[in-house]
């Protein structure tokens, strides 16, 4: 073989080495694919390939529902302390018409925990009387709104209010809450065995709870008055309240007139 011919061999070999060589430098050199994605980070942090998780929407939700809505319990008994309107049996003509007085001292006594026997029952109806007559001029049978300003301003208790156009219903979701009722009722409506016959033309009485038999009260009307029990329709039928501008409610039948109410004692 001619040293030209080996001279040319020689050039060959050099030219495929140097080619394999620049070929590796350059690949070598070329940044990878996530160093790329780096920088291009540092350059724009704000643009991201990736999606973003969207913040959770808050929804307001209706609650008038569910205040408005009360759940009337199968039956209720509250533990509210007793006494007829005549503590020591003593029915002389204040005393006969002291079932307001009793009916709101019940109440009262229930809901502040006070022990109450006949000579605490006697004691408060006698200062409530005098009270009336000091500031009421007298002493009178009272409808619902002026037995709850006796109590607001006697007692001082504001927890106290008057509702009208009432149902069985509402009586019972009352009680359900643990509030104490009062209503007031043509009382020869009621047809209370124990009663003096016929019965006074207006009364007013405890509802403590209800059964599945009826309305559970509190009477004053009578000393077997403790947890004595109506029916619903025989109770609802007869209620109706006093009404403060007629002097003299001689006739039945002005007692019929009068609205369907309750006082709501704890509220």
């Amino acid at each position: 073989m001619s040293h030209k011919k080996y001279f040319y061999i020689g050039v060959l070999i050099f030219l495929v080495i140097f080619s394999i060589s620049a070929i590796f430098f350059v690949f070598k050199k070329r940044p990878a694919i996530k160093d790329l994605v780096k920088i291009e980070n540092l350059i724009s942090p704000e643009i991201s390939s990736a999606p973003q998780a969207s913040a959770p929407i808050s929804i307001p939700q209706d609650t008038e529902g569910a205040e408005n809505s009360i759940s009337i319990k199968e039956s209720v008994n509250l533990e509210i302390p007793f006494t007829p309107q005549a503590p020591f049996a003593n029915w002389d003509k204040l005393h006969s018409e002291a079932c307001e007085e009793a009916s709101v001292l019940m109440a009262i006594y229930y809901l502040q925990n006070k022990r109450l026997d006949r000579y605490v029952a006697d004691d408060q109806i006698l200062k409530m009387v005098h009270w009336q007559n000091d500031n009421f001029g007298g002493h009178y049978d009272l409808s619902v709104a002026k037995t709850a300003e006796l109590v607001k301003k006697y007692f001082s208790f504001e927890e106290i209010s008057v509702k009208y156009d009432i149902s069985i219903d509402d009586i019972k979701k009352e009680l359900s809450l643990g509030h104490v009722v009062v209503v007031p009722s043509a009382g020869r409506y009621l047809k209370n065995p124990y009663f003096k016959q016929p019965g006074p033309y207006y009364h007013m009485l405890v509802i403590r709870g209800y059964d599945d038999k009826g309305f559970i009260t509190n009477d004053p009307g009578t000393k077997h008055g403790q947890n004595f029990s109506y029916t619903y329709q025989n109770l609802f039928n007869a209620i109706h309240d006093w009404n403060d501008e007629l002097n003299i409610h001689e006739n039945e039948y002005d007692i019929l007139a009068g609205r369907k109410a309750m006082i709501i004692f704890g509220e």
